[in-house]
């Protein structure tokens, strides 16, 4: 597994969870970050170049001699960028996650790129694969957040879940707050 760059963000949290669940469920997991990596996790980890343009040769390289000395079978990458790079490296199954396409700055150079590499390409919801789909791009979809219209839930059942108190102010950051996520 792939991630572009260190962080704490939700393409991050979901890379790290991932990879562990499926660590514990004794498959042999590898994740490789660019930046950086944690060296008090279970699962065994990696640090790439962060990737940027100008390093984007220096992190496929790197790339590849992991894939090539850890005898890596699939590559799974997140986050759209990746994907030109992840489509050549010599395995068996390469894909890339999106986990959201911002309409306003989306490269149609990397869109075309997306639509012509041996790559598959994952959407994380209806709002990117109708993106992706709007630029040609073939993907599936998984649908990784909550429904549409959770169950309301009342004050009181949140504050004897949390051990809160009807006085307390509560602040929900769902995510960072762009227009591709859809909090609108």
């Amino acid at each position: 597994m792939v991630l572009p760059n260190d962080g704490s963000g939700g393409m991050q949290s979901q890379a790290r969870l991932l990879a562990q669940s499926l660590h514990e469920q004794g498959h042999r997991v590898v994740l490789a970050v660019g930046g950086g990596a944690s060296h008090d996790a279970a699962v065994p980890q990696r640090s790439l170049p962060r990737f940027r343009p100008a390093t984007a040769v220096w992190f496929y390289l790197r790339l590849l001699f992991l894939v090539v000395s850890t005898k890596a079978t699939v590559v799974h990458a997140h986050g759209l960028r990746l994907g030109p790079l992840v489509a050549f490296l010599p395995v068996r199954r390469r894909l890339v996650t999106c986990h959201g396409v911002d309409p306003a700055h989306i490269s149609s150079a990397l869109m075309w790129l997306l639509a012509h590499c041996p790559i598959e390409v994952v959407a994380c919801g209806e709002m990117p694969h109708r993106e992706l789909a709007r630029h040609g791009v073939t993907s599936s979809v998984i649908n990784n957040a909550l429904d549409i219209a959770p169950t309301p839930r009342t004050r009181a059942e949140f504050d004897a879940h949390f051990g809160t108190s009807p006085h307390d102010f509560v602040a929900l950051w769902p995510a960072r707050f762009s227009r591709q996520k859809g909090h609108d």
